[in-house]
């Protein structure tokens, strides 16, 4: 092998990378704020329902107990994943499924609608497969709860595929790696200057951050304890004895708060 060889394998390698941590941006952009609302106000609305209507399968009412740290916590281990090299082969399956299903340079709005039914069906495949090996790897194998998280995410998955791929070909476009010709993608921000791109991707991912941030921090504080799971199952222990004339003498939970 020579120098010549070398240096294309290397300026090649580098331009991977490059890629790959540039689409990776864009898709946690724009999933990652969605998640969080699963995580919060999707989870909590789930859970809550299941506790009312006294259902206990696949975990249900347990999704009550997501606190903003575990939410978080998941949102840094998803992104080390992804710039691990699970973004780039999202793009790499996109790209392959785009040309194969003709939608690879949309440039009408019937295109453009069929490619972000696709990137919804797409999203959805990739992230449950994400999410099963996840917890597999993590040491998670009950399938009740591994089907109630799947579930959970499907839910926002009709908006989260059409804008992730959205997301991803837009920072494509940021910095110079293929244009953009979407119909949704405005022409004022297309014209601007390599500079100007940059800095609307770097607005972009300040825009995400501190849209979760405020999501966070519009959670109720009790959303935070760890423990809210038992203590909700107390006090409804609790509540079952008193109209039952039941003593609550057993009722007792310790670390709650």
């Amino acid at each position: 092998m020579n120098f010549e060889s070398i240096k294309a394998i290397r300026q090649k390698t580098i331009k991977e990378l490059a890629l790959s941590f540039v689409s990776t941006t864009g898709i946690l952009v724009a999933s990652s704020p969605i998640q969080v609302v699963a995580d919060t106000a999707i989870n909590e609305l789930v859970g809550k329902g299941a506790d009312l209507l006294n259902i206990t399968a696949l975990h249900l009412n347990e999704l009550a107990a997501m606190t903003n740290a575990k939410s978080i916590g998941g949102k840094c281990g998803m992104a080390l994943l992804m710039y691990g090299g699970f973004g780039l082969l999202y793009d790499k399956v996109r790209n392959a499924s785009r040309e194969y299903f003709g939608l690879s340079n949309p440039k009408d709005m019937k295109t453009e609608l069929r490619l972000q039914r696709h990137d919804f069906w797409l999203t959805m495949a990739y992230s449950s497969a994400m999410l099963i090996g996840g917890y597999h790897i993590f040491g998670e194998h009950d399938w009740g709860k591994i089907a109630c998280a799947t579930i959970v995410s499907g839910m926002t998955q009709p908006i989260r595929g059409p804008l992730v791929g959205f997301a991803m070909d837009c920072y494509k476009d940021f910095f110079g790696f293929k244009d953009c010709n979407r119909p949704t993608y405005p022409q004022a921000i297309k014209n601007l200057s390599k500079k100007a791109k940059a800095g609307v991707a770097v607005l972009g991912v300040a825009a995400s951050i501190g849209l979760m941030a405020g999501m966070y921090s519009l959670t109720p504080a009790e959303w935070s304890n760890p423990h809210r799971h038992q203590a909700r199952a107390h006090y409804q222990s609790l509540d079952d004895a008193v109209q039952n004339n039941l003593p609550n003498n057993n009722y007792k939970l310790s670390n709650i708060d």
